[in-house]
């Protein structure tokens, strides 16, 4: 059996790790629409 402690550090982890590549995704997002609407314009 996985104690509470283990359990919440891994949880504690993977929010941490989700919450990372999600802020990686709207960065290359804003990058993409910055550069469209350079190259449009």
């Amino acid at each position: 059996m996985m104690s509470d402690d283990f359990r919440k550090m891994e949880y504690d982890q993977l929010y941490k790790e989700i919450s990372e590549n999600t802020n990686k995704v709207y960065l290359v997002l804003n990058i993409c629409i910055t550069s469209t609407a350079a190259l449009l314009g």
